[in-house]
């Protein structure tokens, strides 16, 4: 049961930072009915999701479980450097946490995850085949300050972003509204390599947006502000990019 050693050197990193974390490598039974990077390659009825030419058994998909030392927040954090550092990104596959997926294949983009499992409890991160044997380290997982939604606010606000964020994807059919909107309101940029987005129209709203959010005595109907929000961003005659 040998770990690619790409994905031991992050294995590594993360426990030397987070003494006492777990993490989780060769996959369990339900994993082995299924094409997947936890299962290990070059071994006899083993569905391995990729594989390399040394002809060694060895998996390249590690979960790192959110609890002990290890917190949503600090999940969060670590998932936003991974990504937003080019040399981390070089050596993954993918990387599935809390209902999304940042992905090689979607230029690192973050997408709704639609698999059953949401990955609430761990981060999923498979590594680039062809970096199997890659033992440096990972300066991305050093802890940075990094900014993150959770960083300052409680997750009830937090909950009341995502519905704004996902009502504004539902109703408008392109994701990069919603994901635009997203990033100015929370101070973030969810894409790997793109710019805080800086539309007027978003700009006038986002101050708006967080005094509310930060009321929680208001009642507020967040179904109806982010239709009204949809709805001001569209007619202002430009749409903002992802």
């Amino acid at each position: 049961m040998t770990r690619a050693a790409n994905m031991q050197a992050l294995t590594n990193d993360v426990k030397r930072e987070w003494p006492g974390v777990v993490v989780y490598g060769i996959g369990d039974t339900a994993h082995k009915t299924r094409a997947s990077d936890h299962n290990e390659d070059d071994t006899s009825g083993s569905k391995a999701a990729q594989s390399d030419p040394d002809g060694r058994a060895e998996h390249r998909a590690i979960d790192i479980m959110v609890r002990g030392p290890f917190s949503k927040a600090t999940a969060d954090a670590l998932v936003a450097r991974l990504v937003a550092d080019p040399k981390a990104r070089a050596r993954l596959f993918y990387i599935i946490w809390h209902g999304y997926i940042w992905s090689r294949s979607n230029g690192w983009a973050r997408k709704k995850y639609t698999g059953t499992d949401q990955h609430t409890d761990h981060i999923h991160v498979s590594g680039w085949a062809a970096d199997d044997e890659n033992t440096a380290t990972w300066p991305a997982v050093a802890k940075t300050p990094v900014a993150s939604v959770e960083d300052d606010m409680t997750p009830e606000q937090d909950a009341r972003l995502k519905r704004v964020e996902d009502k504004l994807t539902q109703l408008d059919g392109r994701e990069p509204i919603g994901q635009a909107y997203l990033r100015l309101a929370v101070g973030k940029d969810d894409t790997a390599g793109a710019k805080p987005v800086g539309h007027p129209t978003l700009t006038s709203l986002d101050k708006q947006l967080r005094a509310l959010v930060e009321r929680p005595a208001v009642a507020i109907d967040y179904d109806a502000l982010a239709e009204a929000l949809l709805k001001r961003v569209l007619t202002a005659g430009t749409t903002p990019q992802s």
